[in-house]
């Protein structure tokens, strides 16, 4: 739609169109990395996605203010549920787009609004104009019978207000073509004033058709043309690479004009934290060229990765405000990932499990281990009745495991005082993938409580999954029964367990705390009797912690090309080893030990060979 654009493409679904909170802000992520760090100089976001409910999510709130923050404008579909309207499509922060047919009428799909009347929906702070007042949506495009572009190649034929919002964002990119100086605002006032309105709609703005149905032709006559010098800047850098007290930074702007002039250039930190030590300067801007100019920053007191907003003003006989997003410090990495060539799989430092690959092919949703230990107390990061939990925060950076060729474990906290260990290790060309959850009691009380692993698997085709369950070998197995996927994704306890049970989506989502601790006491439990969307819950037997107890619950993941899960033998997983003065034994954080003094998991040398032994 604008010839003149190039489109950075950042997945977030899997094959079967399945996404998950982790994968949509990493994708967020990539883009600023991409806008910040390697020069790109993104403009636009298009969003043909929805989350959550229409009561309003703000699981994206924060990367959506970042995007706004970075200069990029972020335009998304409002959803096809014709009796309210979803999120992030109803923030204020973004064009929400609704969809018409070719009568220009609503869809009888097309997301309605207003907004949700809430916190900080309603804070006049973030609205694009004075008296907003919870429009939505914005505008309307065609959404009905859009030729579009087919999975595999070629064309066809799709409707949804997924197909309305990349009209709109390519309106947007002509717009931009003719004047790369436009704000948000700019664009949204003159966007929504270059309508086309119909009398079945009036009166204009409404919460069903915004402003009215887009028009290109409109947008890109009432956008001005440069006046003079047009310097908008393309990218920025800090000269050695990390913002972390004292630096330089460097912004690379553009001139789009054959005038040149001289311009008064001035910094503005939008964090009380950080100081612009550069006073005000004037520069020469040279016609139809790029330009480099420098900036003295300090900042103090900023946790690393953090986001710091800057605006460069540029004045001369008009003016231009860029607005500019430096990270501060290296941001501690948000996940790891565990590769042995047949599976992967990675895991958040809050304690999330996501992406498990097989050729490729992602089977999870998403998965979490839990303690609980009554009905409004079970702390866990896995989907909950608003969105996923987020129980777990991280006390510390991902640390590798030892003696292990892939292994990391990463130390956590809860709201309720307790402390976790989450690690998780490999070997190469394994079918297997290990892991085990340490909760230790940190107050003063003594607890009771489980233990356990919650898994939305989906295996090929989430809806075509079925199930095998083996109670006796703690296990349970999904595969897909349509071809979507060739084999089965298992999961085993290796510690004893309370419950191994399924849990069928579609009648315990969304899930509350309350039933996750009835799946975790054994109260619930059922088999795989029809093909569905299914979960997956292994628990533990249950453990009473006095103050500086803990307790372990260990799992594996793996691939079976047959309906079938490994034997337990005890054989495996014991060594007897204290009359042996050449065996050294390690805990798994690395410090030697004498013997094996409780339960656990250990690492033995024997000569030059590590061995990993459970002890139970």
């Amino acid at each position: 739609m604008a010839p003149g654009a190039k489109i950075a493409v950042v997945r977030i679904f899997g094959t079967y169109v399945t996404s998950n909170e982790v994968s949509t802000h990493l994708g967020f992520s990539k883009i600023l990395e991409w806008k910040i760090d390697s020069g790109y100089n993104i403009r636009i976001y298009n969003g043909s996605w929805k989350t959550g409910d229409t009561s309003g999510s703000l699981e994206y709130w924060n990367d959506v203010m970042l995007l706004r923050m970075a200069g990029i404008i972020p335009v998304f579909a409002l959803g096809n549920t014709w009796y309210g309207n979803f999120s992030p499509g109803n923030y204020p922060l973004v064009i929400g787009v609704g969809a018409t047919n070719s009568g220009d009428t609503l869809a009888g799909f097309s997301s309605r609004g207003p907004a949700p009347n809430k916190n900080p929906w309603n804070d006049p702070t973030y609205w694009p104009f004075p008296t907003w007042n919870l429009l939505k949506p914005d505008v309307v495009a065609p959404g009905v019978s859009v030729l579009t572009t087919d999975i595999g190649g070629g064309f066809r034929t799709a409707s949804g207000t997924s197909l309305s919002s990349p009209i709109t964002a390519g309106i947007v990119a002509l717009m931009l073509q003719k004047n790369p100086s436009l704000t948000f605002q700019d664009v949204y006032r003159i966007l929504t004033s270059s309508t086309d309105t119909f009398p079945w709609g009036s009166p204009y703005p409404n919460n069903l058709y915004g402003f009215g149905r887009v028009n290109a032709w409109k947008a890109v006559k009432n956008t001005p043309s440069p006046s003079t010098v047009l310097p908008v800047v393309v990218s920025w850098r800090i000269k050695d690479g990390i913002f972390d007290g004292l630096d330089s930074l460097t912004i690379t702007l553009k001139n789009y004009t054959s005038d040149s002039s001289t311009v008064l250039f001035s910094l503005i930190s939008g964090d009380g934290r950080v100081s612009v030590n550069t006073p005000p300067f004037t520069f020469t801007v040279p016609p139809n060229d790029t330009f480099s100019i420098d900036f003295e920053i300090y900042g103090s007191s900023i946790e690393d990765g953090e986001y710091i907003p800057f605006v460069l003003r540029a004045q001369f006989s008009d003016s231009t405000i860029n607005n500019i997003l430096v990270p501060f410090g290296k941001a501690p990495k948000e996940f790891v990932s565990i590769d042995t060539t047949l599976l992967k799989i990675s895991f958040t430092r809050t304690g999330k499990l996501f992406k498990l690959l097989y050729n490729g092919l992602s089977n999870l949703y998403l998965a979490s281990f839990a303690f609980g230990s009554d009905y409004d107390k079970v702390s866990d990061a896995w989907v909950g009745t608003l969105g996923n939990d987020r129980d777990f925060y991280p006390t510390d950076t991902f640390k590798t495991l030892p003696f292990v060729p892939q292994g990391y474990y990463i130390t956590q906290g809860d709201t309720f005082g307790l402390s976790y260990n989450l690690f998780g290790y490999g070997y190469g060309g394994d079918s297997f993938l290990n892991f085990g959850f340490v909760v230790k009691n940190t107050t003063p009380f003594t607890i009771s409580g489980y233990l356990g692993f919650f898994a939305d698997l989906d295996v090929g085709r989430p809806s075509k999954d079925t199930g095998f369950l083996f109670p006796s070998l703690r296990c349970v197995l999904m595969g897909a029964t349509d071809g979507s996927f060739s084999g089965y994704i298992g999961i085993q306890a290796l510690s004893p367990t309370s419950n191994v049970s399924f849990i069928r989506n579609s009648t315990w989502f969304p899930i509350s705390d309350s039933v996750k601790f009835l799946f975790l006491r054994g109260d619930l439990n059922f088999a795989p009797d029809t093909i569905a969307d299914w979960s997956v819950v292994l628990s533990s037997e249950p453990y009473t912690l006095n103050p500086g107890d803990s307790a372990i619950f260990y799992i594996r993941i793996f691939y079976s090309s047959t309906p079938t899960c490994p034997i337990l033998t005890l054989s495996e997983e014991k060594l007897a080893t204290k009359d042996n003065s050449k065996v050294e034994i390690y805990d798994v954080s690395g410090r030697k030990v004498s013997n094996f003094k409780k339960k656990g998991v250990y690492f033995v040398k024997e000569e030059r060979r590590f061995r990993k032994v459970v002890v139970r």
